[in-house]
């Protein structure tokens, strides 16, 4: 058993070192400049940073160019809803004044109607022999 825990000490050792050498890497190369695989990876990071800003200003500005087609594909539809209404209603407008036109010349005809029977009756009697009449028919 004495064996195991010599080895699994010396595994955790190991590690406790390797963290240790990391920091003391930096301390070293304090004031250093960075070296060529440290600059590229930095590099590296920065572009692929500003790829993401970009695509995401991309995304936005196309978000926003959706929503104004949205609203102007809106507007467009009221637009035309309202342009609709209002020339329904003139119909129904010009459909009420029809009929009442008709109306009034159908009263029109009627009374022409009227005036004309009488006038025919009124003939009538003007044109009537009145020598075989008695004299309540006369009057």
């Amino acid at each position: 058993m004495e064996v195991r825990d010599k080895e699994a000490s010396s595994k955790k050792g190991a590690f406790t070192l390797l963290d240790d050498e990391d920091d003391d890497e930096e301390e070293r190369n304090k004031g250093r400049p960075d070296g060529t695989k440290k600059a590229k990876d930095n590099m590296r990071k920065d572009s692929e940073a500003s790829s993401l800003r970009e695509k995401i200003e991309h995304m936005v500005k196309s978000n926003e160019l959706m929503v104004t087609m949205t609203i102007e594909a809106k507007k467009e539809l009221a637009m035309k809803r309202s342009q609709e209404k209002e020339e329904k209603w003139h119909q129904i407008k010009e459909s009420k004044l029809r009929k009442v036109d008709i109306e009034d010349k159908r009263a029109q005809a009627e009374e022409t109607i009227a005036l004309a029977k009488l006038i025919a009756e009124e003939n009538k009697i003007m044109t009537m022999n009145r020598n075989e009449m008695d004299e309540i028919t006369l009057e």
